[in-house]
């Protein structure tokens, strides 16, 4: 069951729920590898121990009573954290948008997407020159001519 929940814990938080065959390749192996390594790691035996009367019995009146009352008032704190995060966020920068070619102009850094072997990789650019239907771009040090399709560029921003 381990190797299972920690699949999907790592396509839902880690990889937002990104369901490529390589995603879900690389988050089953990932989480066997960490079942086979916690295995080693950590003892079976169990990491805390709880007493007969919490594991087993039924909970005191006492316990429904805290639970009652402590309940709305982890709620209420849960509330007011998501209320503050949602206010900071606010504040985050401007995300990437995507271009079009014709509002690209001369010294705007891009980021230009390539082929290495079989991975695709975003490498950043910047734009030296530019004519109808092609921009000089220079990556890495390296300065070349190139027909680029609106469908791969982004403009990064600056402050």
């Amino acid at each position: 069951a381990v190797p299972i929940s920690g699949t999907l814990y790592t396509l839902e938080h880690v990889l937002d729920w990104e369901l490529s065959w390589r995603g879900c390749v690389c988050a089953l192996v990932t989480s066997c590898i960490a079942t086979v390594v916690g295995s080693i790691v950590v003892e079976d035996a169990g990491l805390y121990e709880m007493d007969e009367k919490y594991s087993y019995g039924w909970p005191s009146s006492q316990m429904i009573g805290w639970a009652v009352l402590a309940g709305p008032l982890v709620g209420l704190g849960a509330l007011c954290f998501r209320w503050l995060v949602k206010w900071f966020e606010k504040f985050k920068p401007p995300p990437r948008e995507k271009v079009c070619f014709s509002s690209i102009e001369i010294d705007d850094r891009i980021w230009v997407y390539r082929r290495e072997g079989d991975f695709e990789v975003r490498r950043p650019a910047q734009v030296l020159d530019k004519s109808k239907t092609t921009v000089t771009i220079e990556i890495e040090g390296d300065s070349y001519s190139e027909e680029i399709d609106e469908n791969i560029l982004e403009k990064t921003y600056h402050p």
